[in-house]
């Protein structure tokens, strides 16, 4: 499934350099008509406005047109519509339209509905001296309109936009977060540690011999394994920690703000739980479990390597085991310390140089 963010950025990039090309052709047609009829005074409001818009164009085309440019278009368009009206009377309204709907899709929902008022209240009080009551009151009720119209259609399109990124950040299976996701978070978590926030820690579990279990039991039986385990995964973990299917069987968790010492006892208590579980009738299944804590200059492969390695070791140990990836420490008396603070002198947790 492709990136459904990089997706959209996509699709946003290609619908700003289109209409700012319509734009561009249309208002610099009209400038150039005006200017042959010697309405020069339009015709300078919209070569200025055309000028702008390819401005716009160029940036949106480089891939540089920034929010500072969107919001810096949006105001020009509108003080362009503005000078439009101050020179036609109320026979150029059609240019007071554009802007609205414009403001909404250019700069968000937050930004625009403010501006799109006070624009409005512009607009009404620029030709309250020229026209009569009920037309009046037929612009501002059409203005009006088309705010509220742009806006519940702006607000309707984020909120899709914003669940088809949630659900594309999701494993469908078991309504975790997927991989796509996980690499995003590692990313955050390096930087914090390298800003000095936070040091978190890696769990990467592994269920022990499911193919097997797919093998024999088929695989409905293994994705209903799956689900109670990352149920069961949920309740286990604290509120802060954050849970992913990697792929297949192996899930990961990333445990915030979390020292190796207290994620290996994370990692010993999910053990634990998964052994006590009953995940399959008359089958036990067990996880073995690698944990690593982030450190300097980790990048989010060596992180995932790490505990990946310290996993590895654990399956190579016949497996139900806890092994935590560590640095230079002595490893003998690091072991001996987490079998007391873990309290699980009946299984081994090792700690790997």
């Amino acid at each position: 499934m492709p990136n459904i963010k990089i997706f959209n950025r996509c699709m946003e990039a290609n619908l700003y350099v289109f209409s700012l090309a319509i734009s561009f052709l249309s208002v610099g047609g009209f400038g150039v008509y005006r200017l042959f009829i010697r309405s020069y005074p339009l015709a300078f409001i919209d070569f200025t406005l055309s000028f702008f818009l390819g401005y716009a164009l160029i940036h949106a085309l480089r891939n540089t047109f920034t929010a500072r440019h969107k919001y810096l278009l949006i105001v020009i368009c509108m003080v362009g519509a503005i000078g439009v009206l101050f020179n036609t009377g109320v026979s150029g309204i059609y240019w007071a339209y554009p802007p609205i709907t414009g403001a909404f899709f250019v700069i968000g929902l937050r930004k625009a509905l403010p501006l799109n008022v006070f624009y409005i209240a512009i607009v009404l009080a620029t030709i309250s001296t020229n026209v009569a009551l009920p037309q009046f009151f037929s612009i501002f009720i059409t203005l009006t309109l088309i705010c509220a119209f742009g806006y519940a259609f702006s607000a309707r399109t984020e909120h899709y936009s914003q669940e088809y990124v949630k659900l594309a950040d999701l494993d469908p299976l078991t309504n975790l977060k997927n991989r796509r996701s996980l690499n995003d978070q590692l990313i955050k978590e390096i930087n914090y540690h390298e800003q000095g926030v936070q040091k978190s820690s890696l769990l990467i579990l592994d269920l022990d011999h499911f193919k097997r279990i797919n093998d024999v039991y088929g695989h409905t039986v293994g994705d209903n394994i799956l689900v109670k385990f990352s149920k069961m995964l949920k309740k286990t973990v604290r509120e802060t920690d954050q849970v992913y299917r990697y792929g297949g069987e192996e899930f990961i968790i990333i445990a915030n703000n979390t020292r190796l010492i207290n994620a290996g006892k994370l990692a010993e208590h999910i053990r634990e739980a998964t052994e006590k579980s009953i995940l399959i009738d008359g089958k036990p299944i067990t996880v073995s479990i690698g944990v690593a804590e982030v450190s300097k200059n980790d990048t989010d492969i060596t992180w995932l390597h790490r505990a990946d390695h310290a996993l590895y070791r654990a399956k190579g140990e016949n497996r139900n085991l806890v092994y935590l990836a560590h640095g230079n420490k002595n490893s003998c008396n690091y072991r001996a310390f987490l079998r007391e603070n873990l309290n699980s002198s009946a299984r081994k947790v090792e700690c790997l140089s």
